[in-house]
């Protein structure tokens, strides 16, 4: 073969090859069509989406709610058991849209309203009964005061997640956690002869860690327990009395 001819047969298989390459690709690609995604089912077109009621301290209700097609809103409403007058849209009685609002105003705080959402007119969609709007706003509030409070961080010793299971005729295993990794142990007394004892971790006393195991053998279910934690040389103690250990379910396990 001439060196001519490998040049022109070079030049030919450079060319061919990308083209087999995307055939071969292309006819291993399945041609069905891919399953649509799960989106889960359709909503009806009355059927209300985010439907929510808030108060202000005037007296105003503001109905806030969607719907899954274009359609007009208005609110149907009256003292509990009544529903003898009508609010339409803020933005005009003839509103065509998917999210809705009205207003209620002149609302006395401490009577009971029944609310319906009636859809283009005719069709209820929606009931709400005994709403009292000084209820609403009371609620509103403690929310707000709930969200904006700062979250409190516990401190080193605190005990946390605490359970206690019966243990052979008299003992008890105490499972607890700390926020901080540390020795821990347990001083409790035997009730009747107020003899006063300490229990280490049943890993071992010198156990370093924020999960606490410790095997209380005839301790008084009645009495005060001090739980230690120990970080470095600082000690946390932290005493529980019965009502906050929940005794009454460990006693009744044990029978």
């Amino acid at each position: 073969m001439s060196r001519v001819t490998r040049i022109v047969l070079f030049v030919v298989l450079c060319i061919l090859c990308p083209v087999l390459t995307l055939s071969l690709a292309q006819g291993s690609t399945s041609q069905e069509p891919h399953a649509p995604p799960d989106v889960g089912p359709t909503p009806a077109p009355g059927e209300l989406l985010d439907w929510k009621v808030t108060a202000d301290a005037e007296g105003r209700l503001v109905i806030k709610w969607r719907t899954a097609e274009l359609s007009k809103g208005e609110v149907a409403y009256g003292p509990q058991g009544r529903l003898d007058h009508t609010a339409h849209d803020i933005r005009g009685q003839g509103a065509i849209d998917t999210v809705h609002w009205v207003r209620l105003a002149k609302l006395d705080l401490d009577q009971l309203y029944d609310l319906a959402i009636v859809r283009d007119g005719t069709e209820t969609v929606g009931l709400k009964q005994a709403l009292q709007p000084r209820s609403l706003l009371s609620e509103q509030m403690n929310r707000v005061a709930r969200e904006a409070a700062p979250i409190p961080t516990p401190a080193p010793g605190d005990v946390l997640n605490l359970t206690v299971t019966p243990e052979g005729e008299s003992g008890f295993l105490v499972k607890w956690t700390t926020p901080t990794a540390g020795q821990s142990w347990i001083e409790y007394n035997t009730g009747m002869e107020q003899q006063f004892f300490v229990a280490y971790d049943v890993r071992g006393q010198e156990i370093v860690d924020i999960v606490h195991y410790v095997l209380l053998d005839q301790a008084a279910v009645d009495a005060e327990w001090s739980f230690v934690t120990a970080v470095g040389p600082v000690r946390y103690v932290t005493s529980l009395p019965p009502a906050q250990r929940d005794m009454r379910l460990t006693i009744e396990s044990r029978d």
